[in-house]
């Protein structure tokens, strides 16, 4: 074999690996067990690989939204006294100052997403027996479905030309 030979050879089996990994995205399902409280889902996730957290899904928030004592766990700096980036209100109305940032990565058991916007809240004990909101900042990602009979969130890779939707079934 000459160098062409084995660089080609090597280049179609990259090639091959790299079709084999793209068509496993594609076929990408997850069911996500998630505690049930009333009618809300709590589901467990993982912050930049390293701080673990327990979100209530909320289709509603437009961004995932994280507990002051929770951006601390992850070493974000930030205290209750920053001036808030904007304000925002949560569903009962409550008006709440939060800091923006970029989560580098968040995972529902292995569904990852990169580069989801957060906001913190500035508030502390806004949220009781939970850490967080799962906003529409992660889920975009994915075609996402809601099974509250069997307490269930299903992510489903999207299809190129279905980025950003999701539906939502009871």
């Amino acid at each position: 074999k000459d160098i062409g030979q084995a660089w080609e050879e090597e280049r179609l089996k990259k090639e091959a690996e790299l079709e084999k990994q793209k068509e496993e995205a594609r076929n990408f399902r997850k069911e996500i067990k998630a505690e049930r409280i009333g009618d809300h889902l709590l589901v467990n996730a993982l912050i930049n690989g390293k701080a673990k957290a327990k979100l209530m899904l909320d289709t509603g928030a437009s961004n995932v939204m994280l507990s002051l004592k929770l951006a601390k766990e992850l070493g974000l700096d930030i205290e209750k006294d920053d001036k808030p980036d904007a304000k925002m209100k949560l569903a009962d109305g409550t008006e709440v100052g939060v800091k923006m940032l970029e989560l580098k990565t968040m995972s529902l058991d292995g569904a990852e997403a990169k580069e989801v916007e957060a906001a913190v809240i500035l508030n502390e004990g806004t949220f009781k027996d939970f850490d967080g909101l799962l906003g529409m900042s992660y889920l975009k990602f994915f075609k996402f479905e809601i099974n509250l009979e069997q307490n269930k969130l299903i992510l489903q890779s999207q299809q190129e030309d279905e980025k950003g939707t999701g539906s939502s079934r009871r």
